[in-house]
């Protein structure tokens, strides 16, 4: 499965499918304060989740979700 596959990224993504599709959302996310993803721990549920879990406030991380869709989502040519 390719980054242009599937769903796009947003808040309501399983992490476990963000981190399969785009690989280099793990050091954007450890830039935002959220290094559970590479510690070892499992990390379930959805991006937003994770991000409420580590203290974002819903503002800052609907805004770590627009970083990453517009650093690692592929667009169209």
């Amino acid at each position: 499965m390719g980054p242009s596959s599937g769903s796009p990224i947003s808040g309501s993504m399983q992490v476990e499918e963000l981190l399969e599709r785009y690989p280099m959302a793990t050091g954007l996310l450890i830039q935002h304060g959220v290094p559970c993803l590479v510690c070892g721990e499992p990390v379930w549920g959805t991006l937003g989740e994770v991000l409420e879990s580590h203290g974002k406030e819903p503002e800052e991380a609907a805004a770590i979700v627009q970083e990453l869709k517009k650093e690692l989502e592929v667009k169209p040519l």
